[in-house]
């Protein structure tokens, strides 16, 4: 399947987006060549939280306060030890970026509202070292459209506050994050103007000891613009996006740093494009959104499951693992866009495993 205008995205964002709307001939030619998040608001629902829940399913928890689509999304335990999601960055129903950080309390099932948000639209992810959040890269309003940029941004939730970090060595929106040894791993998706080619596959990793960028390690054998991506003993694994040549991809690949090299896995049952990826358990799963599927990948078998399917279809949604604090793991599933209607910004949905 050729993607040229039909992933889902608000009108706005036409020349660079999750549409990838840029001509046929662009998209055939972008092949790279190279080496192989102070609290103000406190907002509770009506649902009380559950801790009797069925194996292999989803549960509607509060939903988000401020909708939004082109998010992201971590998970840091406060003092007492429960998990707090943090939701950055983004845009809402009617297309605005928004400004502020969103957290919310597993145990509590109530959000609150933080800082404004340093994080950008559509970014490559997120990744969470010493209880700190890590966003880099994405797209800000610049004019009439958007701007891919490089920028790198830290939250630090205990102080609820944004620093600038080292630049990324190119600028990079819409590509995957991990971390591994305290350092941050980002495949970088789409490319400004400072690149030749602008969907690429670059790998490149943050050291916040030093706050350097390193941008020689080797280039991922396919380009996952848009994919969704997990760390397993200390593998980088990215699936799904959108490859070199524009089309829909549901290859899987693995970086392992200890032999600074790639593999090529198993790949995933459908291409999945615009969704999340989130491991508990030692399985990488990743979220379907315009499907609801989710497919769980175990990386002694190399082999890929169907899990339950989420309860809403949305396209650009976060996600991330949780540990409860009896020691169950949970994935929360938030945000998105929908073309029918608009509950996925505000759907905020647990996965029990």
């Amino acid at each position: 399947m050729k993607l040229l205008l039909h992933l889902p995205s608000r009108t706005r964002r036409e020349s660079l987006t999750v549409a990838l709307a840029f001509s046929a001939f662009a998209l055939v030619s972008c092949s790279d060549t190279g080496p192989t998040q102070p609290e103000a608001v406190s907002w509770e629902s009506p649902v009380a939280p559950s801790f009797a829940l069925a194996s292999n399913s989803w549960t509607a928890r509060a939903p988000l306060p401020t909708g939004r689509q082109e998010l992201t999304a971590a998970v840091v335990n406060n003092s007492a030890g429960d998990p707090i999601l943090y939701v950055l960055g983004g845009s809402d129903v009617v297309d605005r970026p928004v400004s502020r950080v969103e957290a919310y309390n597993y145990a509590t099932n109530r959000w609150t509202t933080k800082a404004a948000s340093g994080a950008n639209l559509e970014s490559n992810g997120v990744g969470v070292i010493g209880g700190k959040l890590y966003i880099s890269g994405g797209k800000t309003e610049h004019g009439d459209g958007l701007e891919i940029h490089g920028s790198l941004v830290a939250y630090d939730p205990v102080r609820d506050v944004f620093s600038l970090k080292a630049t990324m060595p190119r600028t990079s929106a819409n590509g995957v994050s991990g971390v591994i040894g305290g350092r941050l791993y980002v495949l970088s998706g789409q490319c400004g103007p400072d690149c030749t080619h602008m969907l690429t596959r670059r790998l490149y990793r943050y050291d916040p000891i030093t706050n350097a960028w390193d941008a020689s390690l080797p280039w991922s054998p396919n380009a996952h613009v848009f994919g969704a991506g997990g760390v397993i003993s200390g593998k980088f694994y990215v699936a799904g996006g959108v490859d070199a040549s524009g089309n829909a991809s549901a290859r899987l690949d693995v970086y392992n740093p200890a032999t600074n090299s790639w593999k090529a896995l198993a790949s995933v049952p459908s291409a999945v494009v615009s969704g999340a990826g989130a491991v508990i358990n030692n399985k990488l799963y990743v979220m379907n959104g315009s499907q609801k599927t989710v497919y769980a990948y175990d990386p002694v078998t190399n082999r890929w499951t169907t899990r339950a399917p989420m309860l809403t279809a949305r396209w650009n949604l976060a996600a991330a693992s949780l540990i409860t604090s009896s020691g169950n793991h949970k994935i929360l599933a938030v945000g998105g866009y929908t073309t029918s209607d608009e509950r996925g910004y505000t759907a905020n949905e647990l996965y029990t495993p």
